[in-house]
């Protein structure tokens, strides 16, 4: 009996002390935070009309310093952005909480495209072009409160990396309805 206890702790402890000080542990200490930049919601969206014309809204070209993408309210946000982290990317959330006049906002939100590094494969520098996150919708009612739509709000980019290091970045946006749009739009007489 008592050589099979020995033999027992020889075949399992002594194996798995072995291999556990094999063990690779990354230090990451001194490694920055991600970054994001280039951000970019809907970019050269559309707007069709019912006479053929078609309104493009957040053009490319038209990019300044103090530019604000406008979202139209029953569409999909989409998302170009460039990540970048000297140790490895690994997830981005974007959340956009829409106010009520009164109690608790309503939050959308959506993980982002796959950009998880691995050990081997550590993805440090890229660019996310038309990553489709949630639809906007008209309204919502929720628990007796109607959510006021319109109007300028925040997006939340939330980004982290393999060393578990997070950063986040607030965007603003204008979100419209068409018929809004519209009305701009005439009021321009363009």
């Amino acid at each position: 009996m008592r050589n099979l206890c020995i033999t027992l702790i020889i075949v399992l402890v002594v194996p798995a002390v072995w291999f556990s000080s094999c063990a690779k542990v990354d230090n990451y200490e001194g490694a920055g935070k991600p970054t994001v930049s280039d951000v970019r919601f809907n970019a050269n969206d559309t707007l069709h009309l019912q006479d053929g014309e078609v309104i493009v809204l957040n053009d490319s070209t038209k990019r300044g310093p103090s530019h604000i993408d406008t979202l139209i309210i029953g569409k999909t946000l989409y998302l170009n952005a460039r990540f970048r982290d000297n140790i490895g990317l690994s997830s981005y959330r974007v959340k956009m909480e829409i106010n009520s006049q009164a109690g608790e906002p309503y939050k959308l939100w959506a993980l982002g495209e796959d950009i998880f590094s691995t050990k081997r494969h550590k993805v440090t520098d890229t660019i996310i072009i038309r990553n489709s996150l949630f639809s906007i919708p008209y309204y919502v009612l929720n628990k007796d409160t109607i959510y006021m739509k319109q109007g300028e709000h925040e997006i939340q980019i939330a980004y982290g990396n393999i060393a578990n290091k997070t950063d986040s970045s607030y965007y603003k946006v204008l979100l419209l309805s068409r018929d809004s749009i519209l009305s701009i739009r005439k009021k321009q007489n363009i």
